[in-house]
């Protein structure tokens, strides 16, 4: 892939995926919700978690004693993340950066 499809790509670079144009990651996240229908109190894995469009959708479904579990093998885009659940006071997300090993979930 070159370096100009590599910047077209929504998954390219972590200053990229917040851009105007690839805002349609959140309504993906709000349609899967509904097929979905997470409850309050459940704990979700989202594997890829990117920049967070469906990890900060599902902790606001599962609230307040449910916890998302968001990995990415990248540390920037969890830095994302973490500046928006900052920015959000959400307090039932938990980042890891992971790549094909096993988890430490919690077990509250």
């Amino acid at each position: 892939m070159s370096d100009s499809e590599k910047k077209q790509s929504p998954g390219a670079s972590a200053s990229d995926v917040d851009r105007e144009e690839f805002r349609y990651q959140v309504f993906r996240a709000d349609r899967l919700l509904t097929v979905v229908s997470p409850q309050p109190g459940e704990k979700v894995l989202d594997a890829c978690a990117g920049s967070g469009a469906l990890s900060l959708a599902v902790a606001e479904a599962i609230a307040p004693s449910g916890r998302v579990t968001a990995i990415d093998a990248s540390g920037n885009m969890l830095a994302r993340l973490e500046a928006k659940i900052d920015k959000f006071g959400i307090p039932n997300i938990d980042t890891h950066v992971q790549a094909k090993v096993p988890l430490p979930f919690r077990r509250d």
